[in-house]
């Protein structure tokens, strides 16, 4: 099976289990960190569709081991458990046949991944979950937009959200509240 087939059949899976769907699962929203998947080594987030497969699992750590991270940090994986691909590129050079320079090829490939709750001896930052009233949902969205590198402009004009080509690619429009 290659990457694309893998991740196509998590979210397959997903839904014939009758989860929620990946892109529809809420986001856990905690105190002082991301509510995005990290690494609990490099301290680093997973991005792209590995935000989505960390996320369609039904762990309360958003923090995730290989499991040779796990091994050299004195833990280990509990028996039975299984773990979830993530995704990265590499970057391969290749001859160009034509004219003889090297050309960069990027190719698919995955590694598999543990989240704490799946080991023993690990231990990780606890975060308190926000507690869930509708303002403070709100806040959660709103600290996820505000940690984007490139957020949107959000205007609050109609009476339900879209997305505006005509208003450009980084416009988003919401509802607006009261």
């Amino acid at each position: 099976m290659n990457i694309y087939e893998i991740v196509t059949q998590r979210v397959i899976d997903s839904i014939e289990k009758g989860e929620v769907a990946p892109w529809r699962k809420p986001w856990k929203c905690y105190k002082g960190v991301s509510p995005f998947p990290k690494n609990l080594i490099t301290g680093k987030d997973y991005r792209g569709a590995n935000v989505m497969l960390l996320s369609m699992q039904n762990y309360s750590s958003p923090y995730w081991l290989s499991f040779k991270q796990a091994q050299s940090h004195g833990g280990s994986v509990k028996k039975e458990e299984k773990a979830t691909p993530v995704t990265y590129w590499s970057v391969l050079e290749k001859e160009n046949k034509l004219n003889g320079e090297k050309d960069k090829v990027f190719v698919a490939r995955y590694f598999s991944v543990f989240n704490v709750e799946q080991c023993e001896n690990i231990h990780a930052p606890i975060h308190e979950e926000l507690s869930r009233t509708e303002d403070q949902k709100i806040g959660c969205c709103e600290t996820l937009i505000e940690g984007y590198a490139d957020k949107p402009t959000i205007e609050q004009k109609e009476q339900r959200a879209f997305y505006s080509p005509r208003t450009g690619p980084n416009k988003l429009s919401r509802p607006e509240i009261g």
